[in-house]
């Protein structure tokens, strides 16, 4: 009932029965402080009442909630409780992204590849076990290491590093050798081809080697330039193939009498002749032997043959090559590309984790992609705005996203499965941006088209504040200061907790916009409520 779509479900109904003694005696109050003005010593015990039954009322939600998380931990996963195995999924989370474990990692593939390396044919019997044995080892230990990761980490997220799936791959075909190799099922060639594979594992040193890094995208963005090039060189070997076929079919014979091994004689031998001599392989030869066998003008044919397709055209591929080597030096390249929206993109945000990416599009659309490979993650289908989205920002748990649009509204999202958790309505033109406050991501600040900055509150679903004086075009950016933390302002000696509405002539809001001038600077003290903790941030 706090403004998600579809009504609120249980939640709300329990707090409502929890809650309901202290609403019951709000009313009493109110009407017992309307009949004159002779109860004001009633009304001030009223208020302290209300503020001794809601905190009652908020301790036993919070009972509720602990019973609630004590007996799901205490159910069980097969034999274990659940409370171990989270924590045992939570810990292998935490090994998988230590930057220890990935060094490990690595340097056990160092010695995979080396002792791969020192096998050779004629080694001692004593050598032969003890890369065996070696073997057992080191494949265990990649077996260790994929299971941690499945473990630990969320499968999306295991599936988005292509490494991830190799390994799998690769620890799945050692498994097979090492069963297949002790039932002496497969040859000595054999096994030596499954170990091949294992030698692949060294690209992933390109993580950590900025130069290997470099050199691998460099011709990864290349291929596509390639692509095109290789369409004009089939092109002009077709040209020169029919050409010398034309010419020369049946006159290139040596010495003997023999036809030469480079002819005319067939359209396919023509291809393979006019390639060899682009490449400049023995072509002085090709021309002897057809200037021997048709007559001087043979030359003008492989003159220019060679010119252009040896100078020309392999200058040009290795022109492309070196522009990607130079591009990527200069960081002219991009990372990733992200395509898939249909219209212009508006905004876009980094999740905390720096894992993903979420972009706002004019199409309606929020889609959320993979900071890592910069694919679009199917999953998360975010298209719930009537009109164009114009801004996105990720919240500091990196769980929810907010979103703003030309339909008026502000909605948060879920960020995993892209289920709308909350709608906002307020602003009477488009929203143009939304910004999470730190560090828990409470609040939600949208500045819009009507001139006005509000902050809504994600917890009880209502806006908190709404700021209209002061800037005479639209509000264009709206940020939260991240340095600002939680400040409790609970007092455990009174139980009093700081009212929202409060007057406090220093603190103060502001959002910057696009005008030369600023309207002003300050705090504002958002106050949360829940167990007396404040997110205190400026604006």
């Amino acid at each position: 009932q706090l403004g998600s779509p579809g009504g609120g479900g249980g939640g709300g109904e329990l707090k409502n029965r929890r809650l309901g003694p202290y609403l019951q005696h709000r009313r009493t109050t109110r009407r017992g402080s309307g009949g004159g003005g002779g109860g004001g010593a009633d009304h001030l015990g009223g208020l302290h009442d209300i503020r001794t039954t809601a905190l009652e009322a908020q301790k036993q939600l919070n009972q509720m909630s602990k019973r609630a998380e004590v007996e799901e931990d205490e159910r069980k996963f097969g034999c274990i409780p659940i409370g171990c195995w989270k924590e045992f999924k939570s810990e292998c989370g935490r090994i998988a992204h230590s930057r220890i474990f990935k060094e490990a990692a690595m340097g056990f593939i160092i010695v995979n590849t080396v002792l791969l390396a020192s096998e050779h044919h004629g080694q001692s019997p004593l050598q032969t076990q003890m890369l065996r044995i070696s073997n057992f080892v080191l494949t265990g230990i990649f077996t260790i290491e994929l299971a941690i990761k499945l473990l630990g980490l969320p499968f999306s997220e295991f599936c988005e590093d292509s490494f991830n799936k190799f390994d799998a791959l690769i620890v799945f075909l050692s498994l097979v050798e090492i069963v297949l190799e002790e039932a002496n099922i497969i040859t000595a060639s054999g096994i030596s081809a499954f170990r091949a594979f294992r030698l692949f594992r060294i690209f992933r040193l390109a993580r950590s080697w900025k130069q290997l890094n470099k050199l691998i995208n460099a011709v990864t963005k290349s291929l596509q330039s390639l692509a095109y090039f290789s369409l004009l060189l089939l092109l002009f070997i077709f040209m020169f193939a029919l050409i010398g076929y034309q010419f020369f079919a049946g006159h290139l014979r040596d010495a003997d009498g023999n036809t030469s091994r480079a002819n005319f004689d067939n359209f396919g031998w023509s291809m393979v002749t006019v390639f060899q001599i682009i490449g400049g392989e023995n072509w002085n030869q090709v021309l002897y032997d057809a200037m021997a066998g048709t007559g001087w003008y043979a030359a003008l044919y492989f003159v220019v043959l060679y010119v252009f397709g040896h100078y020309v055209l392999l200058s040009l591929f290795l022109g492309i090559l070196l522009s990607h080597f130079e591009d990527s030096e200069k960081g002219d390249t991009p990372m990733l590309m992200l395509e898939g929206h249909s219209d212009v993109v508006t905004s876009v945000a980094f999740s905390p984790d720096n894992r993903r990416i979420a972009t706002a599009s004019y199409d309606g659309t929020v889609k959320v992609w993979s900071a890592r490979s910069g694919k679009h993650l199917e999953g998360i289908d975010i298209s719930g705005h009537q009109r164009e989205v114009k801004a996105v920002a990720i919240s500091p748990d990196g769980r929810t996203l907010a979103s703003g649009s030309d339909d008026k509204t502000v909605r948060v999202w879920d960020a995993k499965t892209g289920e709308q958790l909350l709608m906002f309505f307020g602003h009477t033109m488009g929203v143009t941006s939304v910004d999470f406050s730190h560090p828990n991501g409470r609040f939600v600040v949208s500045g819009g088209e009507d001139r006005t900055v509000r902050v809504w509150d994600t917890k009880t679903g209502q806006a908190h504040m709404v700021l209209e004086d002061g800037h005479t075009e639209k509000v264009t950016s709206v940020r939260f200061a991240p340095k600002m933390g939680l400040h409790d302002n609970h007092n455990n000696n009174n139980n009093n907790i700081k009212n929202n509405n409060d007057d406090d002539d220093d603190d103060k809001a502001w959002a910057r916009q696009q005008e030369k001038q600023q309207q002003g600077e300050g705090e504002e003290e958002l106050q949360g409520g829940d167990g007396g903790q404040a997110e205190r941030g400026m604006l």
